[in-house]
């Protein structure tokens, strides 16, 4: 059955699908009334044991060389991490890079020149540089077409890195190796992944001893409700569970309408001019988040 929906359900950001047996789950259990009458347990050092080991029990995605960081930090999402790497680029001199399609978030915080540090090619880098680059890659859902170039090109010039993991709950086929000693540091969110946008929480790796994201673990600066909420969930669903859930459905939102799919579940492109609005960084294509159509056919069970 076909099923066309208007285009009011499609949006232009990056927010991926709200899982509701994920709030369920929370209530069923009074996760949030447990971490009252626990009097705020603490499980800091829980998480980021865990944590690591959670990304690596998914089937359909891996990450290789995390275990030669130093450090295991707690971040709030990865938007902390994101702050951190600014200000650490900013410490040194450095400028901040961008490859087109790139969350914009890295470019509004701050003093911005598009014209000179939004780039195209890995050729465009210079020393005294410093990347952010998602991984899956914002503009397109999946893997940077040219990530080993970029790190080679980082790895020649030292240019520091921050690999931006956020999405990678979301999506399939990705196999990340962080093996470059031109990467500083790389972040991970269970927001996507889990629906935790409202209680954000995740963890940084980096071999850098002045990170403020390792301090404040030292430290046990951190929201705890949110690590608490973060650790349960990841108790009870593992790494896979949105794509194996809405992956088939992804599907057939872009037969229905002719788009095409990514490796990010939640997000299609298009090269119909129907889709102009959604355009990134006059890319030559349109890049469409279907979270809400993804959760009209699970509901209704389109199938």
């Amino acid at each position: 059955m076909k099923n066309d929906l208007p285009l009011a359900l499609f949006e232009k950001g990056g927010n991926s699908v709200w899982h509701h047996p994920l709030m369920a789950y929370l209530e069923e259990e009074e996760i949030l009334q447990r971490y009252l009458t626990e009097k705020f347990p603490r499980v800091q050092d829980l998480f980021l044991e865990y944590y690591p080991q959670w990304i690596n029990e998914s089937k359909l995605n891996s990450v290789s060389g995390l275990e030669n960081f130093k450090h295991k930090a707690m971040s709030i999402g990865c938007t902390q991490a994101l702050d951190w790497f600014h200000l650490y680029a900013a410490q040194h001199g450095r400028r901040i890079r961008l490859f087109k399609g790139e969350y914009p978030y890295n470019r509004d915080i701050g003093i911005f020149e598009y014209s000179s540090q939004m780039i195209e090619s890995p050729t465009n880098l210079h020393k005294n540089d410093a990347v952010i680059l998602s991984y899956p890659f914002s503009g397109t859902g999946t893997k940077h077409e040219e990530y080993e170039e970029i790190m080679e090109r980082c790895n020649q010039l030292d240019i520091p890195v921050l690999l931006d993991c956020a999405w990678l709950g979301s999506a399939k086929d990705q196999h990340i190796d962080v093996n470059h000693k031109c990467i500083y540091g790389v972040a991970f969110s269970l927001t996507k992944s889990l629906s935790c946008g409202n209680w954000r929480t995740g963890m940084c790796f980096t071999n850098d001893d002045r990170c403020n994201m390792v301090l404040c673990t030292e430290w046990e600066h951190q929201v705890h409700l949110n690590t608490w909420i973060g650790y349960n969930l990841m108790q009870k669903f593992n790494t896979d569970t949105l794509q194996n859930v809405y992956g088939k459905y992804q599907q057939k939102i872009c037969r229905d309408h002719n788009l095409i799919p990514t490796d990010t579940v939640h997000i299609c492109h298009s090269y119909d001019a129907k889709w102009k609005d959604y355009h990134r960084d006059f890319s030559n294509y349109y890049r469409i988040n279907i979270r809400k159509p993804l959760a009209h056919y699970r509901k209704n069970k389109v199938e």
